[in-house]
């Protein structure tokens, strides 16, 4: 696409840093961060850079957060629910936090991200969740804090 559409290079490049973090690709993100002509002022600048440090400081790939990533993904499919294409990633206390907004109501939350939590032990020898937390959210806060 770059090399077809070179007059939108840089919006190509944000679009494709944002999906790449928010694929838990950290590395990924911050390459083609580089790439734009401002780093320094893209909207996840930070978040890439904390990000990253931690990763690095942990040991954890992209390959592996992505694994972890998929598994939560995997436990909507396997429940038939809806999930926002709009998830959210911070960081709290070193740790990076990614929340994603699902159809059930909030008193239900509970009861998926347990799920969530026998998934990433049984599937993993190391659920990293001192580095990187999945949880849930039900879409129904995402939706009132747009109307805010």
């Amino acid at each position: 696409m770059l090399a077809d559409f070179p007059e939108h290079s840089e919006t190509i490049l944000s679009l494709i840093t944002e999906y790449a973090i928010l694929a838990c690709r950290t590395y990924e993100a911050s390459g083609f961060l580089t790439q734009t002509n401002n780093p320094d002022n893209h909207k996840y600048y930070q978040l890439i850079k904390e990000g990253r440090a931690i990763f690095e400081t942990a040991g954890l790939a992209d390959d592996e957060v992505e694994r972890l990533q998929n598994l939560a993904h995997a436990l909507i499919e396997k429940n038939n629910l809806y999930f926002s294409g709009v998830n959210q990633i911070n960081i709290t206390r070193g740790c990076i936090h990614y929340q994603i907004y699902i159809d059930l109501p909030i008193e239900d939350i509970f009861e998926i991200n347990w799920q969530l939590a026998d998934v990433l032990v049984e599937n993993t020898e190391n659920t990293r969740s001192d580095i990187i937390l999945f949880e849930y959210e039900s879409i129904d806060v995402f939706e009132e804090s747009q109307t805010s």
